[in-house]
């Protein structure tokens, strides 16, 4: 991170540099989600990741919007 840090202040960063900032548990992290029946388990997504990892988050996510039956569209 610290050589990635020199080049974004420097106005250098180029996609080598980028490549080299992976990290191993969720190479070039991209989205989290939640999941399971309480919402509590947390997804992370990855672009370069070969696996999905996931841990148990002390408060749950909240349940999409369109899960809600009685949800209308375009209702505020």
């Amino acid at each position: 991170m610290r050589e990635f840090d020199r080049h974004f202040f420097a106005g250098t960063v180029t996609p080598d540099v980028m490549m080299g900032c992976g990290g191993t548990l969720a190479p070039w992290t991209a989205s989290l989600t939640f999941g399971g029946a309480d919402l509590r388990t947390l997804y992370i997504g990855s672009l370069r990741g070969t696996t999905i990892p996931y841990l148990r988050s002390p408060v749950p996510g909240l349940p999409m919007v369109h899960w809600n039956e009685n949800h209308k569209r375009g209702a505020t």
